[in-house]
């Protein structure tokens, strides 16, 4: 399971079937679920050398949070963590490299 699936599992209970024609990239989109002006997206390219995910949702006052990472040159996944609030700006911190 990549990371946005696993992202996908924990925010509707686990629930969910994901098919992708054999590889593991996904990505997903959804709008309105929170109010008009929420969303929630992400995406893992699966597996490889390049690998690169991100997960971020907005909810209907504004505020932004998610988290990104990609695989580095040691085979560490860097991840980020990130909020945004429209008066408080913009905040990253780096989490724990994974071992992948």
């Amino acid at each position: 399971m990549t990371f946005a699936q696993s992202q996908l599992s924990e925010q509707f209970g686990g629930d969910l079937t994901f098919e992708d024609g054999g590889g593991e990239r996904v990505e997903f989109q959804l709008h309105g679920i929170g109010g008009p002006d929420s969303y929630k997206f992400g995406f893992d390219t699966g597996k490889g050398s390049n690998r690169q995910f991100r997960y971020e949702e907005r909810d209907n006052g504004g505020n932004v949070h998610g988290h990104y990472g990609y695989l580095d040159n040691d085979g560490k996944m860097q991840v980020y963590n990130y909020s945004s609030h429209p008066e408080l700006g913009y905040r990253a911190q780096k989490a724990e490299a994974l071992e992948m």
